[in-house]
């Protein structure tokens, strides 16, 4: 899995907990998808802002299972990761 690091903790972004739920967007692209685990919306957050964000716990196959995220268009990139990170 590339990137694996992006995926293992959630972490914190402006005060709420959050956790990348795709691979980068688009080829080449330095964004990947968020879930924000407090607010239950998704955005997208550079590569290197989710590396250097502080580390709240891993995450947990849970965190990948929101009805939100399974009704986006990030539900299989998201199912994908959290098969690779917990089977």
């Amino acid at each position: 899995m590339e990137n694996r690091e992006l995926y293992t903790h959630v972490f914190e972004y402006d005060g709420q907990a959050c956790v990348a739920i795709s691979p980068p967007i688009h080829h080449n692209d330095d964004k990947v998808a968020i879930y924000d685990l407090d607010a239950g919306e998704i955005f997208s957050l550079e590569i290197q802002e989710i590396l250097n964000a502080h580390k709240l716990r891993e995450s947990e196959p849970e965190d990948f299972e929101f009805s939100v995220i399974l009704d986006s268009p990030y539900a299989d990139e998201a199912w994908e990761i959290k098969c690779k990170l917990f089977d």
